[in-house]
């Protein structure tokens, strides 16, 4: 089993859909709506995360901002409705930390999951500058979509099944 911790702009959605029409998007997506959700995720983005989930035994992590935003019910008919096929099971939990960057906050929430649930196999998706171990530092501009990122990501999910 292997634990992905997951933020999702940047990751998942990259500055293409920040910049996008949100009315327009909106306007023609009844539950994008009533979700009052802005963009959608890149589509290639989504099959390379849905190819990596495919690929080993999972347990997918919110450690995402939208966490904050949108309740586990929201967040499921968000990824259904762009087609990630793994399901957030869990999130981590918000720390308020004072004084601290959204890097230090995003670090130490991943890092507390990791200790309290002794997280054994693990990787974090992320386009904030994280110092952890098994972190795969993405841009906003390409999400997942980085050249060979998905190939040294598959070959570290292989290694913990070695």
């Amino acid at each position: 089993m292997v634990v992905i911790f997951l933020d999702i702009d940047g990751v998942l959605a990259t500055t293409k859909q920040f910049y996008m029409n949100r009315e327009k998007y909106q306007s023609n997506n009844f539950l994008a709506k009533e979700l009052d959700l802005w963009y959608p995720f890149d589509k290639k983005c989504v099959n390379i995360f849905n190819e990596i989930t495919d690929s080993c035994e999972n347990k997918v992590v919110l450690s995402s901002d939208w966490k904050e935003s949108f309740s586990p019910t929201e967040i499921d008919k968000i990824f259904k409705m762009n087609g990630v096929k793994a399901p957030i099971v869990d999130r981590t939990s918000d720390y308020s930390m004072f004084d601290a960057t959204r890097t230090k906050i995003r670090q130490e929430e991943i890092s507390a999951y990791i200790r309290n649930l002794e997280v054994k196999n693990y990787i974090i998706f992320d386009d904030l500058p994280l110092t952890l171990p098994n972190f795969f530092h993405t841009n906003l501009n390409e999400g997942l979509k980085q050249t060979n990122l998905k190939n040294k990501i598959l070959r570290k999910l292989n290694s913990f099944q070695n």
